[in-house]
């Protein structure tokens, strides 16, 4: 079986954007959000 980086990074992105709708929704800034995107 072989990594397939292109369909590993679209579950990433995909996991990060429901995490940043997640953390919106409980009112984390979005300067924080931004710094926790960063350093990701």
């Amino acid at each position: 079986m072989s990594f397939n980086y292109g369909r590993e990074e679209k579950k990433w992105r995909l996991w990060k954007e429901a995490e940043e709708k997640q953390l919106r929704s409980l009112g984390v800034s979005e300067d924080t959000i931004e710094q926790l995107h960063t350093h990701d």
